[in-house]
């Protein structure tokens, strides 16, 4: 039991470390690696196959229920996929965090805010931004971290070959 209460804290402890690091450097985009941040490459979203297929067995592995969508309300469903694009898009969720843009994410995903149908971009509720971030943090902030830290890994590993030859 101790040995997995170690492992949370060291896995969540590496989560606030590579957050911490990301939001802190800047990153220029490119069109097909996602963004460079120095020398590290952060990825652009799973397509929606990929991130299905990763996703159900980071559920299986984590003991989670597999889920697709999560409610907001009453008549109002938020697609995973959809949520993990969207954040992705704008980098990581300490990004979006930082830079207070989890009312522009539901814009996007279509939950406009009536009175705001006119500006550029849409946004969505202070309510429903606050939910957003909830589920997002609750259901994709874990799988999306083990996402970019795997390609970061990658990455790492191949400069060092690269260094070597």
């Amino acid at each position: 039991m101790q040995q997995v209460q170690f492992e949370v804290t060291r896995r969540k402890g590496l989560m606030v470390k590579l957050n911490h690091a990301i939001t802190h450097i800047s990153a220029q985009p490119r069109p097909h690696d996602g963004l460079l941040v120095s020398s590290l490459i952060l990825p652009p979203p799973l397509d929606k196959a990929r991130f299905e297929i990763h996703y159900a067995n980071f559920c299986r592995t984590k003991g989670l229920e597999m889920t697709s969508r999560v409610a907001l309300s009453d008549a109002q469903w938020v697609d995973l996929y959809q949520l993990h694009v969207n954040v992705m898009k704008e980098g990581t969720f300490a990004k979006v965090n930082q830079n207070n843009l989890w009312h522009i994410v539901g814009g996007r995903l279509g939950y406009v805010r009536a009175s705001d149908n006119t500006v550029d971009p849409p946004r969505c509720d202070p309510e429903l931004a606050a939910q957003l971030s909830r589920i997002y943090k609750e259901h994709l902030e874990h799988f999306d971290f083990l996402y970019i830290s795997s390609v970061v890994d990658m990455a790492k590993r191949k400069a060092e070959i690269q260094k070597q030859s």
